[in-house]
């Protein structure tokens, strides 16, 4: 873990590197979860859903070319799940993403956030968490090593919208 715990619970993410076996030429580490829609058929027909996603990051402190950079995506998609890869080919329907850089404290945790407002014609959404190789493209040892920890997705519709505010991080606002 190269002093960097759990922002919660006894597990995290680590981000090794760009392919499932080493360095693929890419600068970037993705995970991805993909959300099924349909039980807010109603609410997305109304164009009454919003998208709040959020996830901490830490990295290690190694030296000059230890990258800093994550990212947290929204993204919808009309289709299956099942056809994903094909659908990410080609591009979202619409997306949101906030990128952040990271401090060198392995003891404190970062967070990212993204609120969306999801198109009425989208059937999944893709949640995506980065580590970015912003500062230096390694072609070995990619990541020195970087985490992220208390990945969260929440959908709003409007009758949830009062009642999930109060619990929602400081500035985020439902709209």
């Amino acid at each position: 873990t190269w002093g960097i715990w759990p922002f919660d619970g006894s597990l995290q993410l680590q981000f090794d590197a760009t392919g499932l076996w080493g360095a693929t030429g890419e600068t970037t580490s993705d995970a991805w979860q993909l959300v099924d829609l349909s039980a807010y058929a109603a609410d997305l027909a109304r164009g009454q859903l919003t998208a709040w996603a959020s996830s901490r990051f830490n990295r290690v402190a190694r030296d000059a070319q230890t990258d800093t950079q994550f990212h947290i995506e929204l993204a919808a998609f009309a289709g299956q799940p099942s056809e994903f890869e094909q659908q990410l080919a080609a591009g979202p329907i619409a997306s949101a993403r906030t990128v952040i850089a990271t401090d060198s404290d392995p003891e404190s945790w970062q967070e990212a956030t993204v609120v969306f407002d999801v198109p009425a014609h989208a059937d999944y959404l893709a949640v995506r968490i980065t580590a970015h190789e912003d500062v230096f493209d390694d072609d070995r040892y990619e990541f020195d090593g970087h985490y992220a920890d208390d990945a969260r997705l929440i959908l709003l519709a409007p009758l949830d919208k009062p009642s999930v505010a109060g619990h929602l991080p400081a500035g985020v606002v439902p709209q």
